[in-house]
């Protein structure tokens, strides 16, 4: 039952890093902020399935208060 999220976390992490990409060389300063924006949200439910992977439901709790 892990492999599905495991492959959801490398997913989301290959997105992490399209979207730096965007954020260094984007066309412009507004798709900047959005890729930066993007990156912050993607890592808060790159953690939560990193927390459900491991097992340690607390790190639901550090997702929420990032």
């Amino acid at each position: 039952m892990i492999v599905p999220f495991l492959v959801v976390g490398i997913i989301i992490a290959t997105t992490i890093l399209v979207c730096s990409y965007r954020a260094i060389y984007g066309p412009g300063t507004f798709n900047r902020i959005v890729a930066a924006n993007v990156i912050g949200t993607k890592a808060i439910v790159l953690l939560i399935v990193v927390g459900y992977i491991i097992e340690r439901p607390e790190f639901i709790d550090i997702a929420l208060m990032y």
